[in-house]
């Protein structure tokens, strides 16, 4: 997962959206996989990733 998010962030650059400069149908396709990526294996409390697998 963490590999993933890099090159994600990588890619977006200092874009707010997936894919030109509004927001579209590819960022609604993308939000719900992103959001339950984020809560399974990211911790927001202390902006890490855990070090193992969590399932």
């Amino acid at each position: 997962m963490r590999d993933a998010y890099g090159m994600i962030e990588d890619r977006r650059g200092d874009r707010n959206w997936a894919v030109g400069k509004s927001f579209s149908m590819t960022d609604c396709a993308a939000a719900p996989a992103l959001s339950y990526a984020s809560s399974r294996y990211f911790r927001p409390a202390t902006r890490t990733w855990p070090t193992s697998s969590t399932g």
